[in-house]
C-alpha cells in the first residue's frame, strides 16, 4: 500500500516513501545531480541497489547498511537514529531536483530548447499531472472564467511547465545570450528605449511569474546594477495577518531603503506589482473576480523619479517565452512625475486585469487560488 512520508508540505503531492524516482519523471541528468548531491552530502557512494529500486525508502535502508552490504563510514553510526530527519531531507533535495532546479548541476545545464521538449514531454504525462490535483483545477477553472480559447489542456501544460524547472530556465536563457534571443521574444523595445534614456533609475514591476526573472536577460539593462525586491512577506503560505508584523516589515524596509539608493544611482530594481504586502490599492477585475493592485510599486517611482515600466510575460507550448513591455507609468514630463500614486496605480490594475487572459497560466503556484478565493464582482469590497 501506499506509504506516506512525513512531514511533507512541498506543491507535489501524494509523494510517497517507495514511489520510484523514474516513475516521478526522472531521468540520467537529473539521477546524476541527485547522487551527487547525496554524495556531498553524506561522503559516500550509492551501491547498485538503489539503481535497480530508485526510492527514497531504499536510499534510507542503503544509509542504514540493509540490503546492500554497505558498511556506514565514519561518523555516521548515528544515522540510524536519525532516519526521519535524513528521509525529509532526502525527499525535499529529490523534489528540488526534480521539480524546482531541473537538469542543471553545477555549471553544466541542459541546452533551452532540448530541456523544453524534454520537459513537455514528461508533463504531457497523465501520471506526473496527477501529482498535481489542485492546481490542475484551478487552472480549468480560470480558463472557464476568462472564456479562454485555448484548448485547456495546452493551458495545463502552460502552467506546469512555467512552475517546474525553474532555475534551469533562468540559467538556461538569462546566461546564454544566444539562447534568449531565440528563444525569448520582447515586445516594446520603443519603451525600453524610452526607459534607459532616463537618469532616475528603471522599475520593473511584473506579476507573480517565475518568467519575471528572465526579464535580466534582455540586453538594454543587463550592465546595470540589479536588485529584486523580494515579495516573501506576501507569498503563498504566510498567513495574511502575519504580512504586517513588524519583522516582515522591517524586512521590507530595508529592501525600499537599498532600492532608493540603487535608483539614485541609475540602477535597475525588479518589484511583483501584484502581492498582498501592503495596505490599500486600486481595484482590477480577474475574470469575475475583485483584486486590489498595492502602491508600492507607484510610491518607489514618485518617491526616486524613477521610470516605472510594467512587464507581462507568457509562454508558448514549444517553450517560447514572450516578454511584453508596457509604456512606463508615471515617468516623462514634471506633470506626469508628479501624479498621484492613486492614478499610476489605476492605469497599473487597468492593465493588468486587460493581460490577466494571457497572463494566468504562467502565475506562480497558489496564486490563483488566492486569487480564486476573492469575492466576485459585485459581491462586497476586498479586504485589504
Amino acid at each position: 500500500g501506499y506509504l506516506a512520508p512525513t512531514p511533507w508540505t512541498e506543491e507535489i503531492e501524494a509523494v510517497g516513501l517507495d514511489d520510484n524516482f523514474f516513475d516521478l519523471g526522472g531521468d540520467s541528468i537529473l539521477m546524476t545531480g541527485l547522487l551527487v548531491a547525496v554524495e556531498r552530502r553524506w561522503q559516500t557512494s550509492m551501491p547498485n541497489d538503489f539503481f535497480a529500486t530508485p526510492m527514497v525508502a531504499m536510499m534510507v535502508r542503503i544509509f542504514q547498511g540493509e540490503g546492500s552490504g554497505l558498511t556506514p563510514q565514519p561518523g555516521q553510526a548515528a544515522l540510524g537514529a536519525t532516519t526521519q530527519v535524513a528521509a525529509t531531507g532526502l525527499r525535499t533535495r529529490l523534489y528540488r531536483r526534480l521539480f524546482e532546479i531541473g537538469p542543471t548541476v553545477g555549471r553544466v545545464t541542459m541546452p533551452y530548447g532540448l530541456g523544453a521538449r524534454l520537459q513537455r514531454m514528461l508533463l504531457r504525462r497523465p501520471a506526473l499531472q496527477a501529482r498535481y490535483p489542485r492546481s490542475v483545477a484551478r487552472v480549468r477553472e480560470w480558463h472557464g472564467l476568462v472564456q479562454d480559447s485555448a484548448p485547456v489542456e495546452e493551458v495545463i501544460l502552460h502552467h506546469l511547465m512555467v512552475n517546474t524547472w525553474r532555475e534551469w530556465r533562468t540559467r538556461a536563457l538569462v546566461r546564454n545570450p544566444q539562447a534568449f534571443a531565440r528563444w525569448v521574444t520582447v515586445e516594446g523595445h520603443e519603451h525600453i528605449a524610452q526607459a534607459v534614456a532616463g537618469t532616475k533609475g528603471i522599475i520593473l514591476v511584473t506579476p507573480h511569474t517565475y518568467l519575471g526573472r528572465l526579464v535580466r536577460g534582455i540586453p538594454a539593462w543587463q550592465t546595470r546594477e540589479s536588485m529584486t525586491i523580494s515579495a516573501s512577506p506576501g507569498r503563498i503560505g504566510v498567513d495574511k495577518a502575519l504580512i504586517n508584523e513588524p519583522q516582515l516589515m522591517g524586512q521590507r524596509a530595508q529592501q525600499l531603503m537599498q532600492a532608493r539608493a540603487l535608483l539614485a544611482r541609475n540602477g535597475l530594481v525588479r518589484i511583483v506589482g501584484d502581492g498582498q504586502a501592503g495596505v490599500g490599492g486600486m481595484p482590477t477585475v480577474l475574470g469575475d473576480r475583485q483584486w486590489a493592485i498595492r502602491f508600492g510599486a507607484a510610491e518607489l517611482a514618485l518617491e526616486t523619479g524613477a521610470c516605472l515600466l510594467p512587464i507581462f510575460a507568457w509562454m508558448q507550448p514549444d517553450g517560447h517565452v514572450t516578454l511584453h513591455v508596457c509604456a512606463p507609468l508615471g515617468a516623462g514630463d514634471e506633470a506626469a512625475r508628479g501624479a498621484a500614486r492613486e492614478a499610476i496605480t489605476a492605469h497599473y490594475a487597468q492593465l493588468y486585469g486587460a493581460f490577466w487572459p494571457r497572463q494566468y497560466p504562467a502565475m506562480e503556484w497558489g496564486f490563483l487560488a488566492m486569487y480564486l478565493a476573492q469575492p466576485r464582482v459585485g459581491a462586497g469590497v476586498m479586504g485589504n
